[in-house]
C-alpha cells in the first residue's frame, strides 16, 4: 500500500499514542470525550432555514450548505474519536487499522470547512476565532504527546464544543447582517 493507505510513520505514531491513551483513560472519560462532538450535530440539525437569508443567491448564505458541512465534519470527527477511544473493544481489526485514515479525513474535512468559512465570511472575520481555537488544539496535541491523556481529552473536547459554538455564532452573525460578511 502507498503511504496514505498505510498511514505513514506519523499515523503509526498516532495509533500507538491512541493505544496508550485508551489504557490510561477510564471508559467514562472516553465516552464523555466522544460526546463532545455532539454540539456540531445539534447545531446542524436544529438550524432552520429561517435563521439565515435563504432567498439569497449567494451559496455562502445557503443553510443547506452549512448544515451538510457540519453534519459531515461532525460525523467524520465522531467516527474517528469513537474508533480512537473504543476501537479495540468494539470494532473489527480492519476498522481499527483504518484509524490513521480516519484521522487524516477528520483533519482534512475540518480544515476544508474552515477554509470555506474564511472564503464566505472573510479571513479577517474568521481568523481571530480560528487562532484562539487552534491554541486549544496545540495544547491538546502537546499533552497527548507527553502522555497527559486526560488533559488531551479535556482540551480537545473543549475545542470541539467551543469551535461548534464559534461556527454557530459566525454563521448566524455573518449571514444575518452585513457586519463581517464579505461576499465573493
Amino acid at each position: 500500500m502507498d503511504a496514505l493507505g498505510e498511514g505513514g510513520p506519523s499515523a503509526a505514531l498516532v495509533v500507538r499514542e491512541n493505544k496508550k491513551m485508551v489504557l490510561r483513560l477510564s471508559l467514562r472519560a472516553r465516552a464523555i470525550f466522544c460526546l463532545t462532538n455532539v454540539p456540531y450535530m445539534l447545531f446542524a440539525l436544529q438550524w432552520s432555514s429561517a435563521a439565515v437569508n435563504s432567498s439569497s443567491s449567494d451559496v455562502c448564505r445557503a443553510p443547506a450548505l452549512h448544515r451538510a458541512c457540519l453534519l459531515g465534519v461532525s460525523a467524520i470527527s465522531a467516527s474517528y474519536h469513537i474508533v480512537q477511544c473504543f476501537g479495540q473493544q468494539l470494532f473489527p481489526l480492519w476498522l481499527q487499522r483504518r484509524q490513521a485514515q480516519l484521522l487524516i479525513l477528520d483533519v482534512v474535512t475540518a480544515n476544508a470547512y474552515a477554509l470555506l468559512l474564511a472564503r464566505c465570511f472573510g479571513v479577517g472575520y474568521v481568523l481571530p476565532r480560528a487562532v484562539s481555537l487552534a491554541s486549544l488544539m496545540i495544547i491538546a496535541s502537546v499533552c497527548k504527546r507527553r502522555g497527559f491523556y486526560m488533559a488531551y481529552a479535556v482540551f480537545h473536547g473543549v475545542w470541539h464544543i467551543l469551535s461548534a459554538v464559534a461556527i454557530k455564532m459566525l454563521i448566524l452573525q455573518g449571514t444575518s447582517s452585513s457586519a463581517g460578511y464579505q461576499p465573493s
